[in-house]
């Protein structure tokens, strides 16, 4: 029952002045989402009211910038829990390092069930937050199929080309769309590496169904 909907209408005053009265009307909204399958339904009254529902839930609520659709880019990170998954280096964009930083992990069993691991190299080792990621499976006795990597820091070393030192950046990514990522020319080559790791793809709707 929104708050925040005031309207108004003309009336008379105990002193019989006419003028302008506001009032809150209280009307349903409901809001029904399946986590599992990634269904949403917005129950209320009104086209209008509906879009702006669904918009403000997927913004709010599952960390969209706007209303989703089949072109809308997301985050997956669900590679980063293959324990055989290496960062790819490309050619054009020469780098001395790539680490993975930390990572948000959740776990199966109940709400909010989220470990945090982070580690930075160690004796020339940049696989130490993998490693963790298979230690922590482990010690929890999940597969990887049933946990989520809901975010990610990555570091990037880049190397000098042409004299032009480029530096290194750190930066963060998470499902769906959240991101630590600028328009400077390093975010641009790290935004180049997420796509050529596989972090991003297509929003995928699974299903549609018909709000009333």
């Amino acid at each position: 029952y929104p708050e925040d909907n005031v309207k108004g209408y003309l009336a008379y005053d105990e002193k019989g002045k006419i003028g302008r009265q506001a009032y809150q009307p209280a009307f349903e909204v409901i809001f029904e989402y399946n986590e599992n399958d990634g269904d949403l339904a917005v129950h209320v009254k009104g086209k209008l009211a509906q879009t702006r529902m669904l918009t403000e839930f997927c913004k709010t609520v599952l960390g969209f910038k706007e209303l989703p659709n089949t072109e809308t880019e997301v985050f997956d990170l669900h590679c980063l829990k293959d324990p055989e998954y290496h960062f790819k280096k490309d050619a054009s964009m020469p780098v001395d390092s790539i680490t993975l930083k930390m990572v948000i992990l959740e776990l199966p069993g109940g709400a909010n069930r989220k470990v945090t691991l982070e580690a930075g190299p160690y004796k020339g080792d940049h696989r130490q937050v993998e490693a963790m990621i298979a230690q922590t499976m482990k010690a929890h006795g999940v597969k990887p199929e049933e946990t989520y990597v809901r975010k990610a820091k990555i570091e990037i070393k880049f190397k000098t080309i042409n004299l032009n030192k480029i530096g290194q950046i750190t930066f963060i990514v998470g499902d769906p769309q959240y991101s630590t990522l600028a328009d400077d020319e390093k975010s641009e080559m790290a935004k180049k590496y997420l796509k050529i790791w596989g972090m991003v793809r297509k929003h995928k709707p699974k299903g549609k169904k018909d709000a009333s």
